[in-house]
């Protein structure tokens, strides 16, 4: 698989940003360098993230106040938000995202099957509960790169 069909979903929280040892949410280290570069060669790119009202307004603030939309060129419309986890699941089929970024195994069990599923940082209990052993580990958004922009794809057949 070339990197221009890919269509790529990756969750907000704890992907994108995270907390610092000061509690306050930074972006991961080339995070927004990487998406910027996926926007530019994936086929499409977007945020698909659980959030609440409440989780809303501190996303939209945090991107505004880093400059998240114009370090990444990702398309505001190209931000999806649902209230659980295994919701992402269906937007993801709506969307025919072929790899997902997430912390969360539990998202990555209600992805479809054909889904290229990379975990973020995972709690490994998380993994070991959920049953998510298929599922390509990552520590670093270059990691991630290397992944997805490398000379050979990781392609799962289900």
């Amino acid at each position: 698989m070339k990197p221009n069909d890919i269509i790529l979903g990756i969750d907000f929280g704890d992907t994108i940003e995270s907390h610092n040892n000061e509690g306050e949410k930074v972006e991961n280290p080339r995070a927004m360098e990487v998406i910027a570069r996926c926007v530019k060669q994936c086929r499409a790119t977007y945020v698909i993230s659980k959030v609440n009202p409440r989780q809303l307004a501190g996303l939209t603030k945090w991107c505004l106040d880093h400059d998240f939309f114009h370090k990444t060129n990702l398309p505001i419309q190209n931000m999806r938000f649902c209230e659980k986890r295994y919701d992402k699941g269906p937007i993801a089929s709506g969307l025919c995202i072929t790899h997902m970024i997430d912390d969360r195994p539990e998202v990555m069990a209600h992805m479809p099957r054909s889904v290229v599923k990379i975990l973020f940082n995972p709690i490994v209990k998380d993994v070991e509960y959920w049953k998510q052993d298929g599922c390509i580990i990552v520590y670093s958004w270059t990691e991630i790169e290397n992944i997805l922009f490398g000379k050979e794809l990781v392609v799962y057949e289900s």
